[in-house]
């Protein structure tokens, strides 16, 4: 076999070499977080800011002359504010607000999309995500239970996926999707007697696509974008986000036999994966 490396394209390859791509992907990363708290009387808040700096080179060894496997650097500014209240409404009852933006680098692969050129994608840009929850929560000498309803709305995400074709293996790379996660979420724990615990959960979850995708490019397994002057749409507008169980509940016990050993039993549900 003879490996692709245009600076050696005669060099005979041996069990361990490099064949398709060889390259270094480089990641820096600098940032700085702050937080304040308050407390007083039933009343407590925080508020959170942090600032960070990504940074990407890539250093290509096949397609680039000695010396020049170096590419330009390209920074991605972030940043998260995050805040949220806390008021207890008596000594068993509490609710609770929390909202927070966030604005995050892209994955290194959406900056670099052909791994055997240096090349940049300029249409790379920051995920976007703005989220927001509200809760109540009620504690006693028995019983815990906690509610939760929260909203993330996730825009211009990022990402790679896998498309099979007989014996060829393409990528397709997506850039500017947009997300909504939105839904409920209940857990407890009741101590029915001193030995004798039972826990509950339930999640109940909407999660959607929220647009529709143009400019996606293929590429096949040794890096080269096969429809660079053709990209194609995904029509994802009002699908639901697959990988994941928007539907999950769960019930335990948990029984104590003596200080130190106990034995459990759980049984979980997931469905509208």
């Amino acid at each position: 076999m003879i490996s692709d490396d245009v600076n050696n394209p005669n060099r005979v390859l041996t069990t361990g070499d490099k064949y398709n791509y060889n390259y270094d992907g480089k990641v820096g990363w600098q940032g700085i977080f702050g937080q304040v708290e308050y407390s007083q009387d039933a009343l407590s808040a925080f508020v959170t800011l942090s600032l960070s700096n990504t940074s990407y080179h890539k250093l290509e060894y096949f397609n680039q002359a000695p010396g020049d496997e170096k590419s330009e650097s390209v920074n991605f500014f972030g940043y998260q504010v995050k805040g949220g209240l806390n008021y207890n409404l008596t000594e068993n009852h509490n609710v609770y607000f929390n909202a927070g933006y966030f604005s995050k680098a892209p994955f290194f692969r959406a900056v670099f999309l052909n791994r055997e050129t240096n090349d940049l994608n300029e249409d790379a840009e920051n995920e976007k995500i703005l989220s927001t929850e509200i809760g109540y929560g009620y504690r006693s000498g028995d019983l815990t239970l906690n509610v939760n309803v929260y909203r993330t709305q996730w825009n211009d995400r990022s990402m790679t996926k896998s498309l099979p074709s007989g014996d060829e293996l393409y990528f397709a790379n997506i850039l500017g999707i947009n997300a909504l996660h939105q839904g409920i979420e209940i857990d407890g724990a009741y101590d029915v007697t001193p030995n004798l615990k039972i826990t509950g959960m339930l999640s109940l979850g909407d999660w959607i696509w929220a647009n529709d995708v143009e400019n996606v490019y293929v590429q096949d397994e040794d890096g080269n974008i096969l429809n660079e002057d053709d990209p194609i749409s995904v029509y994802s507008d009002g699908l639901k986000v697959g990988d994941a169980a928007q539907t999950t509940a769960a019930v335990g016990l948990t029984y104590k036999l003596m200080k130190g050993l106990s034995v459990a039993v759980d049984y979980t549900h997931a469905s509208n994966l």
